[in-house]
C-alpha cells in the first residue's frame, strides 16, 4: 500500500487553485488589451474589432497587432511612453501565462518510509510547474528545463505572476481611460 495522497492532496488542490486564480487574472489583461485596441480603432463595430483581434490566434500576434495600430494613433508623449512600457511588459507576462497553461504540475519525492505492516509513506516536495519531460522541443530548442531559473514555478511565483497581471490590467485600463474618456462609449462586444 502506498500512501501518496494523504498530505499531498491538499497541497496539490491549493496549488491548482492558485494556478486558476492566476489564469483568471490573465484573462483580465487580454480583455483590457482588447478594449484598448477597440478604442483606438474607434469606427468599426465591436464585432469587427473582435474578429480582427481574436482572429489572430496567438497573444503574441495580438500584442504586435495592437502595437502596430498604436504606432498610427496620436497620443501625448507621456501616454506614448506608458504604452511602450506596457507593450514591453506584456511579452514576459505572456510567457509566464504560457508556463501556467503548458507546464505540468510536478513534485519531487523527498523520502519514503516503509512500515512494519507493509505500507509505505511517501513524502513529496511542494508542487511546482515545470516543463513537460516529454516536450523535447521546449527542452532542445528553447532550453526550458526544470533546472533553469524561471522554469520551476512555485506557488510564490504564481502569486507574483498574478500581481503582475493585475498591475498590467490596471495600467492598460488607466491608459485607456486617459486617452478615451471623452469619447462616446462603443457598444459592448457580444
Amino acid at each position: 500500500m502506498v500512501d501518496t495522497l494523504a498530505d499531498d492532496w491538499s497541497d496539490y488542490t491549493e496549488f491548482c487553485q492558485i494556478m486558476g486564480f492566476t489564469l483568471a487574472s490573465w484573462q483580465r489583461v487580454e480583455e483590457a488589451h482588447f478594449t484598448f485596441f477597440k478604442k483606438m480603432l474607434g469606427g468599426p463595430s465591436a464585432e469587427v474589432c473582435s474578429v480582427i483581434y481574436h482572429g489572430t490566434t496567438s497573444f503574441e500576434g495580438r500584442r504586435v497587432l495592437v502595437d502596430r495600430v498604436a504606432i498610427f494613433f496620436k497620443m501625448p508623449d507621456d501616454a506614448r511612453t506608458e504604452w511602450d512600457a506596457i507593450h514591453k511588459a506584456l511579452e514576459p507576462a505572456a510567457t509566464n501565462r504560457n508556463k501556467i497553461a503548458h507546464y505540468v504540475v510536478d513534485a519531487d519525492v523527498l523520502g519514503q518510509e516503509k512500515h512494519a505492516d507493509g505500507s509505505l509513506t511517501v513524502t513529496f516536495s511542494p508542487h511546482r510547474l515545470r516543463p513537460s519531460k516529454v516536450n523535447i522541443v521546449d527542452r532542445l530548442i528553447k532550453g526550458r528545463t526544470p533546472e533553469k531559473p524561471g522554469h520551476n514555478v512555485s506557488r510564490n511565483e504564481l502569486f507574483e505572476y498574478m500581481k503582475d497581471f493585475q498591475n498590467l490590467t490596471a495600467r492598460i485600463d488607466a491608459l485607456t481611460r486617459k486617452l478615451f474618456s471623452s469619447q462616446q462609449q462603443p457598444e459592448e462586444t457580444p
